[in-house]
Protein backbone atom coordinates (compact mmCIF):
# COMPACT_ATOMS: atom_id res chain seq x y z
CA UNK A 1 0.00 0.00 0.00
CA UNK A 2 2.63 2.08 0.66
CA UNK A 3 4.26 1.49 -2.64
CA UNK A 4 1.09 2.60 -3.97
CA UNK A 5 0.98 5.94 -2.55
CA UNK A 6 4.77 6.68 -3.16
CA UNK A 7 3.05 6.24 -7.14
CA UNK A 8 0.53 8.09 -6.95
CA UNK A 9 1.92 10.78 -5.20
CA UNK A 10 4.64 10.84 -8.78
CA UNK A 11 2.37 10.37 -10.90
CA UNK A 12 -0.18 13.32 -9.62
CA UNK A 13 1.60 16.00 -10.94
CA UNK A 14 1.40 14.79 -14.32
CA UNK A 15 -1.72 14.53 -14.57
CA UNK A 16 -2.35 18.04 -13.14
CA UNK A 17 0.17 19.75 -15.41
CA UNK A 18 -1.71 17.67 -18.81
CA UNK A 19 -3.44 20.50 -20.84
CA UNK A 20 -7.27 19.51 -20.75
CA UNK A 21 -9.32 20.78 -23.77
CA UNK A 22 -12.27 22.71 -24.22
CA UNK A 23 -14.65 23.30 -26.51
CA UNK A 24 -14.96 26.79 -28.25
CA UNK A 25 -18.25 27.71 -30.44
CA UNK A 26 -17.40 30.43 -33.15
CA UNK A 27 -19.17 31.57 -36.22
CA UNK A 28 -18.40 30.93 -39.68
CA UNK A 29 -15.74 32.34 -41.73
CA UNK A 30 -14.87 36.30 -40.63
CA UNK A 31 -11.46 36.53 -42.17
CA UNK A 32 -8.89 37.91 -41.33
CA UNK A 33 -10.54 37.42 -37.40
CA UNK A 34 -11.74 33.97 -38.11
CA UNK A 35 -10.18 31.36 -40.86
CA UNK A 36 -11.98 28.23 -40.59
CA UNK A 37 -9.94 26.57 -43.56
CA UNK A 38 -6.59 27.02 -41.24
CA UNK A 39 -8.32 27.26 -37.99
CA UNK A 40 -6.67 30.16 -37.13
CA UNK A 41 -7.66 34.16 -37.70
CA UNK A 42 -6.59 37.23 -35.38
CA UNK A 43 -9.68 36.51 -32.77
CA UNK A 44 -8.70 32.77 -32.73
CA UNK A 45 -4.93 33.16 -32.40
CA UNK A 46 -5.55 35.43 -29.51
CA UNK A 47 -8.30 33.09 -27.63
CA UNK A 48 -5.78 29.95 -28.22
CA UNK A 49 -3.09 32.07 -27.07
CA UNK A 50 -4.48 33.20 -23.53
CA UNK A 51 -5.78 29.39 -22.89
CA UNK A 52 -2.49 28.15 -23.96
CA UNK A 53 -1.04 30.77 -21.19
CA UNK A 54 -3.06 28.85 -18.65
CA UNK A 55 -2.39 25.55 -20.34
CA UNK A 56 -5.28 24.85 -21.77
CA UNK A 57 -5.68 23.51 -25.06
CA UNK A 58 -9.29 24.53 -27.57
CA UNK A 59 -10.87 22.66 -30.15
CA UNK A 60 -13.02 24.99 -32.09
CA UNK A 61 -16.19 24.36 -33.38
CA UNK A 62 -17.25 26.35 -36.37
CA UNK A 63 -20.74 26.87 -36.32
CA UNK A 64 -23.63 28.90 -37.66
CA UNK A 65 -25.14 31.42 -35.14
CA UNK A 66 -28.39 30.01 -33.87
CA UNK A 67 -26.67 26.76 -33.68
CA UNK A 68 -23.66 27.75 -32.05
CA UNK A 69 -26.20 29.95 -29.23
CA UNK A 70 -28.45 26.76 -28.97
CA UNK A 71 -25.05 24.27 -28.29
CA UNK A 72 -23.91 26.67 -25.44
CA UNK A 73 -27.49 26.66 -23.48
CA UNK A 74 -27.62 23.04 -23.57
CA UNK A 75 -24.19 22.45 -22.55
CA UNK A 76 -22.67 21.60 -25.34
CA UNK A 77 -20.04 23.58 -25.74
CA UNK A 78 -17.63 25.06 -22.81
CA UNK A 79 -17.13 28.40 -24.44
CA UNK A 80 -18.31 31.09 -27.36
CA UNK A 81 -16.66 33.57 -28.92
CA UNK A 82 -17.06 37.14 -30.49
CA UNK A 83 -20.19 37.98 -27.67
CA UNK A 84 -20.82 40.05 -25.32
CA UNK A 85 -23.74 41.37 -22.86
CA UNK A 86 -25.81 43.01 -25.55
CA UNK A 87 -26.55 39.43 -26.63
CA UNK A 88 -28.53 38.96 -23.20
CA UNK A 89 -26.48 35.65 -22.83
CA UNK A 90 -26.30 34.05 -19.34
CA UNK A 91 -22.55 32.51 -18.08
CA UNK A 92 -19.14 33.76 -17.10
CA UNK A 93 -18.00 36.93 -19.20
CA UNK A 94 -14.60 37.31 -19.80
CA UNK A 95 -12.14 40.80 -20.26
CA UNK A 96 -12.24 42.03 -23.17
CA UNK A 97 -10.56 40.24 -25.91
CA UNK A 98 -10.77 41.83 -29.41
CA UNK A 99 -12.73 44.77 -30.93
CA UNK A 100 -14.40 45.19 -34.15
CA UNK A 101 -14.52 48.75 -35.54
CA UNK A 102 -17.52 49.24 -38.47
CA UNK A 103 -17.19 52.07 -40.86
CA UNK A 104 -19.79 53.75 -43.71
CA UNK A 105 -17.70 52.88 -46.89
CA UNK A 106 -17.70 55.00 -50.01
CA UNK A 107 -15.87 55.00 -53.49
CA UNK A 108 -14.20 58.88 -52.89
CA UNK A 109 -15.30 59.60 -56.80
CA UNK A 110 -18.99 59.22 -55.54
CA UNK A 111 -17.85 62.27 -53.43
CA UNK A 112 -20.36 61.18 -50.13
CA UNK A 113 -20.42 62.90 -46.98
CA UNK A 114 -20.94 61.13 -44.48
CA UNK A 115 -20.23 62.56 -40.96
CA UNK A 116 -22.94 61.03 -38.70
CA UNK A 117 -25.38 58.11 -38.83
CA UNK A 118 -28.57 60.44 -40.07
CA UNK A 119 -26.25 61.26 -43.04
CA UNK A 120 -26.94 57.29 -44.18
CA UNK A 121 -30.59 58.24 -45.40
CA UNK A 122 -31.39 58.65 -48.87
CA UNK A 123 -28.81 56.41 -49.79
CA UNK A 124 -28.80 52.55 -50.77
CA UNK A 125 -26.72 51.00 -48.37
CA UNK A 126 -25.39 47.34 -48.12
CA UNK A 127 -24.41 45.95 -44.34
CA UNK A 128 -23.00 42.66 -42.77
CA UNK A 129 -25.81 40.49 -40.95
CA UNK A 130 -27.58 41.00 -38.47
CA UNK A 131 -26.33 44.71 -38.47
CA UNK A 132 -29.18 46.93 -37.60
CA UNK A 133 -29.30 44.72 -34.39
CA UNK A 134 -25.96 44.98 -33.31
CA UNK A 135 -25.38 49.23 -34.19
CA UNK A 136 -28.06 50.68 -32.42
CA UNK A 137 -31.21 52.53 -32.15
CA UNK A 138 -29.71 55.52 -33.93
CA UNK A 139 -28.48 53.28 -36.74
CA UNK A 140 -31.95 51.31 -37.36
CA UNK A 141 -33.78 55.06 -37.36
CA UNK A 142 -31.48 56.03 -39.90
CA UNK A 143 -31.73 52.97 -42.43
CA UNK A 144 -35.62 53.42 -42.17
CA UNK A 145 -34.87 56.09 -44.44
CA UNK A 146 -32.37 54.11 -47.23
CA UNK A 147 -32.49 51.28 -49.75
CA UNK A 148 -31.29 48.80 -47.22
CA UNK A 149 -30.22 44.96 -47.50
CA UNK A 150 -27.69 43.30 -44.95
CA UNK A 151 -25.74 40.04 -46.24
CA UNK A 152 -24.56 37.25 -45.26
CA UNK A 153 -21.48 36.70 -47.62
CA UNK A 154 -19.57 40.38 -46.85
CA UNK A 155 -17.50 39.68 -50.13
CA UNK A 156 -20.49 40.20 -51.64
CA UNK A 157 -20.55 43.99 -50.46
CA UNK A 158 -17.03 44.64 -51.62
CA UNK A 159 -18.49 43.75 -55.43
CA UNK A 160 -21.30 45.85 -54.87
CA UNK A 161 -19.46 49.07 -54.09
CA UNK A 162 -16.52 48.43 -56.40
CA UNK A 163 -19.09 48.24 -59.47
CA UNK A 164 -21.71 51.10 -58.26
CA UNK A 165 -24.24 48.99 -57.25
CA UNK A 166 -24.77 50.56 -53.90
CA UNK A 167 -23.67 53.89 -52.44
CA UNK A 168 -22.45 52.86 -49.28
CA UNK A 169 -21.32 49.42 -46.83
CA UNK A 170 -21.37 49.13 -43.50
CA UNK A 171 -18.27 46.92 -42.12
CA UNK A 172 -15.58 46.04 -40.55
CA UNK A 173 -12.65 47.60 -42.32
CA UNK A 174 -10.15 45.22 -41.72
CA UNK A 175 -12.35 42.60 -43.08
CA UNK A 176 -13.66 44.45 -46.20
CA UNK A 177 -9.81 44.77 -47.07
CA UNK A 178 -8.96 41.66 -46.04
CA UNK A 179 -11.42 40.49 -49.06
CA UNK A 180 -9.98 42.36 -51.51
CA UNK A 181 -7.82 40.17 -51.93
CA UNK A 182 -10.49 37.52 -53.27
CA UNK A 183 -12.40 39.82 -55.82
CA UNK A 184 -12.37 38.12 -59.21
CA UNK A 185 -9.59 40.24 -61.32
CA UNK A 186 -13.12 41.98 -63.68
CA UNK A 187 -13.44 44.00 -60.52
CA UNK A 188 -11.77 47.30 -60.12
CA UNK A 189 -10.70 46.82 -56.34
CA UNK A 190 -8.15 49.75 -56.45
CA UNK A 191 -10.13 52.99 -56.37
CA UNK A 192 -9.76 55.11 -53.80
CA UNK A 193 -12.73 54.81 -50.48
CA UNK A 194 -13.56 57.02 -48.11
CA UNK A 195 -13.88 55.46 -44.42
CA UNK A 196 -16.59 57.48 -42.34
CA UNK A 197 -15.56 56.70 -38.48
CA UNK A 198 -19.42 57.13 -37.53
CA UNK A 199 -19.23 54.39 -35.44
CA UNK A 200 -17.88 53.33 -31.81
CA UNK A 201 -15.90 50.24 -32.09
CA UNK A 202 -17.75 47.31 -31.34
CA UNK A 203 -15.89 45.11 -28.49
CA UNK A 204 -16.25 41.60 -27.91
CA UNK A 205 -16.14 38.89 -25.27
CA UNK A 206 -15.44 35.34 -24.99
CA UNK A 207 -18.58 33.53 -22.82
CA UNK A 208 -17.90 30.51 -20.14
CA UNK A 209 -20.08 28.15 -19.22
CA UNK A 210 -17.85 27.73 -16.19
CA UNK A 211 -16.32 30.35 -13.65
CA UNK A 212 -12.90 29.36 -13.30
CA UNK A 213 -11.95 28.91 -16.83
CA UNK A 214 -13.45 31.76 -17.38
CA UNK A 215 -10.94 33.20 -14.65
CA UNK A 216 -8.09 31.50 -16.33
CA UNK A 217 -8.85 32.59 -19.73
CA UNK A 218 -8.35 36.55 -18.27
CA UNK A 219 -5.21 35.26 -16.68
CA UNK A 220 -4.26 33.80 -19.65
CA UNK A 221 -4.89 36.93 -21.52
CA UNK A 222 -3.65 39.76 -19.29
CA UNK A 223 -0.52 37.23 -19.79
CA UNK A 224 -0.08 37.58 -23.33
CA UNK A 225 -0.91 41.37 -23.49
CA UNK A 226 1.88 42.16 -20.77
CA UNK A 227 4.58 39.71 -22.62
CA UNK A 228 3.91 40.83 -26.45
CA UNK A 229 2.21 37.88 -27.78
CA UNK A 230 -0.94 39.63 -27.90
CA UNK A 231 0.95 42.59 -29.92
CA UNK A 232 2.79 39.99 -32.02
CA UNK A 233 -0.86 38.20 -33.33
CA UNK A 234 -2.18 41.67 -34.08
CA UNK A 235 1.11 43.03 -36.10
CA UNK A 236 0.49 39.87 -38.04
CA UNK A 237 -3.02 40.18 -38.79
CA UNK A 238 -3.66 43.98 -39.00
CA UNK A 239 0.04 44.98 -41.07
CA UNK A 240 -1.46 42.64 -43.96
CA UNK A 241 -4.35 44.99 -44.33
CA UNK A 242 -3.05 47.88 -47.22
CA UNK A 243 -4.30 50.46 -44.34
CA UNK A 244 -2.46 49.41 -41.33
Amino acid sequence: MPRLLAICCLLLPLFCSAEATIQVGTGYSKPPYVIPETQSGLELDIVQAALSAEKLQMKVVFLPPARMLHMFKNSQLDAITTVNEGSHLVGYWSDSHIFYQNYAITLASRAITIKKMSDLAGHSIAAFQNAKLALGSEYAAAIMQASYQEIPNQLTQNKLLYTGRVDVVIGDRLIFEYLNRLLPSRVDAQQTLQFSAIFPATHYKVLFRNRDLRDRFNQGLATIRHNGVYRQIEKKYRSASPAQ
